[in-house]
């Protein structure tokens, strides 16, 4: 019985080398198994490196909120064990459930109060970069963002509900903002700028809303001769309409 069971795994062996062997042959996986070995780590998986690479990325994650009292006194507790000993090896859940917890749970709240003082200046530093990062962007940016993060196996984002009424709000006003720069007849000189330059400042400025309020200060700031150009189109497709017309 053992004889044959080893005769079946050796074949099997024989059988999954000769199809390996096959698929290096074939292109493009060729160059992918021969001489670009990276090419074919960066391909088929994602490297613990690549990954916490990703998740350290402000353009695919939200800042990260500072760390709890307790964890803060774990940390503490953790430093003061490896004193001396740097190549010491913790296993921070054990020593969490061991040592950590029940010595936070016997801690007097005058002993306490240092972590928890540290935290909440962490949090008021942390909670406005938050919030602009959240407005800053779309659904739409959220659906890209999160495209990106499924490839690296990272968890896709929501937007917070304390965002959700103000980013709605905003939404509504720049579909509003952009429906109001399709006039019905011929675009005025304003319209016309505005038309040119918000793609640009939206791509820059990653907000609609935001666009059109630098546009519009844009246009403000122009001098008559700067405007002259968009008022002679605009009188230009006037003219050309009331042609037509005849």
């Amino acid at each position: 019985m053992f004889i044959k069971a080893l005769a079946k795994f050796t074949a099997l062996c024989a059988s999954n080398s000769t199809k390996v062997i096959a698929l290096a042959n074939l292109a493009p996986f060729g160059s992918l198994f021969g001489s670009s070995p990276e090419l074919l780590k960066r391909t088929l998986f994602t490297t613990a490196t690549q990954l916490r690479e990703r998740e350290r990325d402000p353009a695919l994650q939200p800042p990260a909120k500072p760390k709890s009292p307790y964890l803060r006194f774990m940390h503490h507790l953790i430093q003061k064990e490896k004193r001396g000993k740097p190549l010491l090896k913790i296993d921070t859940i054990k020593f969490g459930q061991q040592v950590a917890a029940p010595s936070w749970e016997s801690l007097f709240e005058s002993d306490k109060k240092p972590f928890e003082q540290a935290y909440q200046h962490d949090y008021k530093l942390y909670k406005p970069k938050e919030r602009d990062w959240w407005m800053s962007k779309t659904h739409s940016d959220i659906s890209l963002i999160n495209e990106e993060r499924r490839l690296y196996g990272m968890k896709p984002l929501s937007f917070p509900k304390e965002y959700m009424k103000e980013i709605r709000e905003n939404e509504r006003q720049a579909r509003q903002a952009e429906k109001s720069l399709k006039p019905k007849g011929i675009a005025n000189s304003r319209i016309r700028f505005m038309k040119e330059v918000i793609p640009s400042l939206s791509r820059e400025l990653g907000n609609s809303q935001e666009a059109m309020k630098a546009a519009s200060k844009q246009w403000n700031e122009l001098t008559d001769d700067e405007k002259e150009p968009y008022q002679q189109a605009y009188l230009k497709e006037r003219v050309e309409k009331e042609l037509l017309k005849k």
